[in-house]
């Protein structure tokens, strides 16, 4: 029990909660010296609400009534059902290590600065075609239709990754050594020819092994980006007469299929297709 106490608080005073906020794609709207303030990453908001008191490492969502630590944030993101699994998936993510110590008021200039975008461009580094085509099984002409190949720095270091674009023009980044996102942060809307209904992924690369799967989908699309983003999806959700939802096969999906289902009463859970897997891409990966 003690090393787990220990395990905890190490985890609550070392992972930095704008360090988690920058690699979802959030950055601050206003800053001081005491906190920084944010849009909420549980909903879309048009006034930042969420606050991050700097020295203590804490957060709070002043329209939810919700606050906590770093654990509590990953929890309520759906990264974890209890703070053991919350504190894993910080843990295994964030490379937190080494002894516990106290928290101490980081400078601004300790994080790094916000992504700046150089190009954006067709997919076509040999890297990043060989990593989705052989590690994701995505044919390289789904990836180069759906996907673009984005170079941005970062403090003066250049990188380069594969960018799935969303609603307001922010991107979902991947790469073999990277997952993260450049904001703003919203849902994706593809256009289909049924208007009707759409298919709801929890993922870009998802929907891409149901493209690779099934050829291209006979409606509209919406990928979430973010379990967080839901709320907004909802607000989607209701133009159509049928939702068909292709979640994770893990609580966070689960969960947030409930909440679906508790507004549309008719949406389906299509997560049977993969169900010995986690999601559509695990799946495609072992066929």
């Amino acid at each position: 029990m003690k090393q787990d106490w220990i395990s905890f608080n190490r985890i609550r005073c070392e992972i930095r909660i704008p360090v988690v906020m920058n690699s979802l794609g959030y950055v601050p709207v206003r800053q001081n010296s005491d906190y920084w303030l944010y849009h909420s990453p549980f909903r879309s908001d048009v006034h930042p609400s969420f606050s991050v008191k700097l020295a203590a490492n804490r957060w709070c969502d002043f329209t939810m009534g919700v606050s906590g630590s770093v654990i509590d944030l990953a929890m309520q993101l759906g990264y974890g059902s209890t703070a053991r699994e919350a504190a894993l998936y910080l843990d295994k993510h964030y490379g937190v290590g080494g002894n516990n110590v106290a928290p101490v008021a980081p400078k601004i200039a300790d994080y790094p600065h916000y992504p700046q975008i150089k190009s954006v461009t067709t997919l076509s580094h040999p890297t990043l075609l060989q990593y989705i085509t052989t590690n994701r099984k995505i044919p390289e002409g789904i990836a180069v239709e759906y996907c673009k190949e984005i170079r941005y720095s970062v403090r003066g270091r250049e990188y380069y990754a594969i960018a799935f674009e969303n609603l307001s023009h922010g991107y979902e980044l991947r790469s073999s050594s990277w997952k993260g996102a450049l904001s703003p942060k919203d849902i994706t809307v593809l256009p289909g020819l049924n208007r009707c209904m759409c298919f709801v992924f929890e993922g870009f690369m998802d929907f891409l092994s149901c493209v690779a799967l099934y050829g291209s989908c006979p409606c509209d699309v919406i990928v979430l980006n973010s379990i967080s983003m839901l709320g907004k999806a909802i607000e989607a959700f209701r133009y159509y007469n049928h939702i068909k939802c292709f979640l994770d096969n893990d609580a966070p999906g689960r969960t947030a299929f409930n909440t679906i289902l508790t507004a549309f009463p008719a949406a389906e859970n299509c997560s049977h297709i993969y169900v010995n897997f986690k999601d559509m891409n695990e799946y495609l990966i072992n066929l």
